[in-house]
């Protein structure tokens, strides 16, 4: 476990080259104040941009205001902001916690890779990938299950995940791969997701998943209260918003079943009422003999029957014989077992068990 507690730093801040920083633990874990950076500081020259690796196999998570990953360049630096890149079944950012590649000096933005089964941002956290020049960076989240945004209106800022561009700076990309994206409601500044710029283009969003709960596109303005997916631009071109789910979605929505019942006999009754003799002509033509059941345990039902031609009226109780060169010939509708296991074929209809089904009328009249 790698634990960092009180206002630890982590750093690789450089004139030059910045370099790399990873760390590979079961369990990596910041609190108050505690920080990984990389990154050049006012006045100097990223020549290169390093990186921080941050790989767990089981969580990392981040606690606290100013807590978090800063692969930030200074105002005054030059030079692109360093990359991150995160990988962990479970990631959880709360209370102000941040992962930034942020340049607010020349240059564009870094970019910001999570690889996750769930990522939870809780109480007023940032992703971001942002710039006030050049072009904002790209922040990847490739998320197995869910990414979840929640806030307690104890934060002023609420979560965020920005590629946003300022000044006259272009917005960088986002690209989210998750199953269910989940954001809460919020009375702050809302929980949103946004690739906006202000004089330059807004970036773009693609957003892949089976659902999104609680957030939809929209324009992320502070003090609103929704969750918005915004990559617009105040005096330039909007960026695109991609947002791709299944066409089939069976938890999204709810069908109403009808609340009225069906009778069976009102049914019938109208389908008859249609046209007589159009119901009377339906039928069921086999060459052979017997008859093909509703299922293979039951016996043929059926008021239009033939069997070899010959038409066989099921609403009597028992079929008339036929005439054969060997003489007359009863059809068996029905069978019993005897106790000896013996097949006994009968003349009248019978259930599974053997016993005689008694007569039934038809809905309609011939």
């Amino acid at each position: 476990m790698i634990l960092a507690n009180v206002g630890n730093t982590i750093e690789a801040p450089t004139v030059g080259r910045v370099g790399n920083i990873e760390i590979i633990a079961k369990d990596i874990t910041l609190n108050n104040n505690s920080q990984i950076q990389a990154g050049a500081f006012s006045g100097a020259t990223a020549e290169g941009s390093g990186s921080i690796f941050l790989t767990a196999s089981e969580s990392i998570s981040f606690t606290g205001l100013n807590t978090g990953i800063f692969s930030n360049n200074d105002s005054g630096s030059f030079g692109n902001a360093s990359d991150a890149r995160l990988s962990a079944p479970l990631i959880n950012l709360k209370d102000g916690a941040v992962i930034t590649s942020v340049n607010s000096g020349e240059g564009n933005g870094g970019n910001i890779f999570i690889e996750a089964d769930n990522l939870n941002l809780e109480n007023g956290n940032t992703i971001s990938a942002a710039t006030v020049s050049g072009t904002g960076g790209t922040v990847t989240l490739d998320i197995a299950e869910n990414i979840t945004l929640r806030d307690n209106n104890s934060f002023d800022d609420n979560n965020i995940i920005s590629a946003r561009a300022t000044e006259d700076a272009n917005g960088g990309n986002l690209s989210i791969d998750s199953r269910f994206i989940l954001a809460f409601p919020s009375s702050g500044n809302g929980n949103d997701i946004i690739a906006s710029a202000e004089q330059g283009q807004g970036g773009n969003i693609n957003i892949n998943a089976e659902s999104l709960f609680g957030i939809s596109e929209g324009v992320a303005v502070a003090g609103n209260e929704t969750n918005d997916i915004d990559a617009s631009s105040q005096f330039s071109i909007d960026g695109d918003v991609t947002i791709n789910t299944p066409d089939t979605n069976s938890i999204q929505g709810t069908t109403e079943l009808p609340s009225n019942i069906v009778v069976p006999e009102q049914t019938t009754a109208q389908a008859c009422q249609s046209n007589r003799e159009i119901v009377a002509k339906n039928g069921l033509t086999i060459k052979g003999k017997g008859g093909v059941p509703a299922a293979p345990e039951s016996v043929m039902d059926s008021q239009n029957i033939y069997v070899n031609g010959e038409d066989v009226d099921s609403t009597v109780a028992i079929s008339q014989s036929i005439e054969t060169s060997q003489g007359k010939i009863q059809p068996a509708r029905g069978i019993r077992v005897k106790q000896d296991g013996g097949i006994v074929l009968t003349a009248y209809r019978t259930n599974n068990l053997g016993a005689r089904i008694p007569g039934s009328e038809i809905n309609c009249d011939r």
